[in-house]
């Protein structure tokens, strides 16, 4: 049986050996090429994606590809148009698929409203609630708070001087003693003229 010698350890055993080897092999590994963290980041094709922005961008890839290895004015200039017209069409093409999407969900205001928080991105639902892990310790502070706030405006109305208030002694001369019945369309005519 053959005897290796690691350093001043002499090892006999075969799974000493590759244990040995395996650690040695591993430190080795880990100092020269340690082990790197990613996050790869899967991005879902955009509706609005079509070939012509995919056609635009390879043309203005190229051009870049061109001005970068020449660095000749000219071939900057075209890179540069190449990434205009690109942008262009990206923002004419998601203006058309945004219109068509509101359009389509004139009838469901809950996906209309859904739409538009995306496009002024606001917070997502329930990131202006406050942090707590009781829900009913959640729902104690926010009747509290109103209560609070329905004393305080009490208090403040009490404090009030009643002699501030405007006592106008003119009276309406004027008497409402019938109504007419509204049709539907007059109904529908406020409606439509309201902003």
């Amino acid at each position: 049986m053959a005897v290796y010698v690691y350093g001043e350890e002499a090892v006999k055993d075969t799974k000493q050996i590759a244990l040995r080897n395996t650690t040695v092999l591993a430190y080795v590994i880990n100092k020269h090429v340690p082990i790197v963290n990613r996050k790869n980041v899967i991005r879902l094709n955009k509706q609005w994606y079509t070939d012509d922005i995919r056609e635009a961008k390879k043309i203005q890839r190229s051009a870049e590809k061109k001005w970068r290895k020449t660095h000749v004015e000219v071939h900057r200039q075209a890179f540069v148009n190449a990434r205009k017209n690109t942008n262009k069409l990206i923002t004419a093409v998601k203006q058309i698929y945004t219109k068509n999407k509101i359009s389509d969900s004139k009838s469901n205001p809950k996906e209309l409203f859904r739409i538009v928080n995306g496009l002024i991105k606001h917070s997502k639902p329930g990131a202006d609630l406050p942090q707590s892990n009781d829900n009913r310790e959640l729902a104690t502070k926010f009747a509290d708070y109103f209560d609070n706030k329905i004393e305080n405006i009490r208090k403040d109305l009490n404090n009030t001087n009643v002699s501030s208030v405007n006592n106008s002694s003119e009276t309406c001369e004027t008497s409402i003693n019938s109504f007419r019945p509204t049709t539907e369309d007059e109904v529908k005519n406020i409606i439509k003229s309201m902003p």
